[in-house]
């Protein structure tokens, strides 16, 4: 890409980045170390004035086949739950949209996916209280 110095690069990224979760430390720190690359990529990009767009994706739960299959294995695939998982179809095309605006970053399905990173910017300790309460109780159930 930068031999023709322009193009886009699209990164897919998730909202474990900012914090870690149990049994998942190592898949949170290399998630960390992506995202800090990327961004100083977008940055030294921008800065050498080469035209190479880099988009973090932040996608959330998406209701893929695969995905429904794995949660309804579990014991907490309950319809309430399942709600929260947004549609493949408006997914990809938050993709490609995104990238096709040279924006620096997305969010889909937004609520759900920002939330978490607003409440951590805002105060580290409210997010791990709602985290412990609500977050870590539905992965253990799903995890064992």
């Amino acid at each position: 890409m930068t031999l023709r110095l322009m193009g886009r690069h699209a990164m897919d990224t998730c909202r474990m980045r900012l914090f870690c979760m149990p049994a998942a430390i190592s898949y949170c720190a290399s998630k960390h170390a992506l995202n800090g690359f990327f961004e100083g990529l977008r940055l030294e990009l921008n800065y050498m004035e080469i035209d190479v767009h880099v988009t973090l994706l932040l996608i959330g739960a998406v209701a893929t086949d695969h995905a429904i299959d794995i949660l309804k294995s579990g014991q907490s695939a309950s319809d309430d739950f399942m709600a929260i998982y947004g549609d493949p179809a408006v997914a990809a095309s938050v993709i490609m949209t995104t990238s096709c605006r040279k924006q620096t970053s997305a969010y889909y399905p937004w609520a759900i996916v920002r939330t978490p990173e607003i409440m951590h910017t805002i105060s580290r300790d409210l997010f791990d209280f709602v985290s412990s309460k609500w977050m870590f109780p539905e992965l253990r159930s799903i995890l064992l």
